[in-house]
């Protein structure tokens, strides 16, 4: 369903095959070489968990595991004796999380979660400090998010995906196209812009001045360049006649993860406000869940049969 990888360590969420740890190296010239650690389908208490999405830590040794329906687990290390908990919201909403985004700078960390209530969506904010960090521990040894993590509302019940990108965070609103709120400086929300969109917004990446929306229904990708507002003018559709599943940009380099369809590589770049877009071309891969990018040569495919790796010339 999803992948994320550090310099070392390569893991997949595989939904009711939980989660599989690699090591992995790549050489100079592109081979691609890796060894399996260590996975689990279930908690050490026999529950089992179905596992949609994983987010590795860039600065500390430990992970997170997402199942949308029974929320978040945060490993206690990324060795073989890890073990998986559950982080509570001390909240009847700590469950139906559709996505969380990771944001970690200096001593502080701040993770946002879009929940799933009955009749709408919510982003809460939570903030942690090196000091509190530990895994959040308390005397029962329980992972717990601190209390009363600023929240917002009024995002679709179909809302699936959000992006930071410096206070900006970007939310794929579904049938509503995409909503932009702001982070203010004391961590409460604001709202700052939102657009329609003509197809349901599945999945919203940014990079630098530019937003990407994968659209489901063979609607293609919206790249919105910005400034202070989204410039509708200079929009510009690519990947018409595809659905959009997950979007990645690294450099010049966008992938986008569509399905059946396998994954479209293009270059991106704006001249000022307008995006300039070129095809590379498309990876046959088998269904694309989401793509990563490791390198300009190298690209990691989240699909049905597994992680995929491709190595391409360009």
């Amino acid at each position: 369903m999803n992948l994320d990888y550090n310099d070392s360590l390569l893991i997949a969420a595989a939904d009711e095959n939980g989660y599989q740890i690699y090591t992995y190296q790549i050489s100079s010239d592109g081979l691609f070489t890796f060894a399996f650690q260590f996975g689990n389908t279930e908690l050490s208490s026999g529950e089992y968990f179905r596992a949609n999405n994983v987010l590795i830590s860039k600065m500390r040794n430990y992970f997170l595991l997402m199942d949308k329906n029974d929320g978040l687990y945060a490993s206690s290390n990324l060795s073989d004796n890890n073990i998986l908990t559950h982080i509570y919201s001390g909240s009847s909403n700590q469950d139906y999380i559709q996505d969380v985004f990771l944001n970690e700078n200096g001593n502080s960390i701040t993770m946002y979660t879009l929940n799933k209530n009955n009749t709408f969506c919510s982003v809460y904010l939570h903030k942690f400090s090196e000091e509190s960090f530990h895994f959040f521990e308390d005397e029962n040894g329980i992972l717990w998010f601190p209390p009363g993590p600023s929240s917002t509302d009024g995002f679709s019940v179909e809302a699936s995906d959000i992006f930071l990108i410096d206070s900006l965070l970007i939310v794929a609103n579904s049938q509503l196209g995409v909503k932009i709120i702001k982070v203010e400086s004391n961590d409460t929300f604001s709202n700052y812009y939102s657009f329609d969109t003509p197809g349901i917004a599945e999945t919203v990446h940014a990079d630098s001045n530019i937003i990407f929306t994968g659209l489901g229904d063979n609607k293609g990708c919206i790249i919105s360049p910005m400034d202070t507002t989204v410039l509708l003018m200079n929009q510009i559709t690519i990947a018409d006649g595809y659905s959009v599943k997950g979007i990645h940009k690294q450099n010049e380099l966008l992938a986008l993860a569509c399905g059946d369809d396998g994954v479209l590589l293009y270059t991106c770049h704006s001249d000022g406000n307008f995006p300039l877009v070129s095809e590379i071309g498309r990876i046959n891969s088998e269904y694309a869940y989401n793509v990563k990018i490791y390198n300009s040569n190298t690209i990691f495919v989240a699909t049905k049969e597994g992680i995929q790796i491709f190595t391409i010339d360009r």
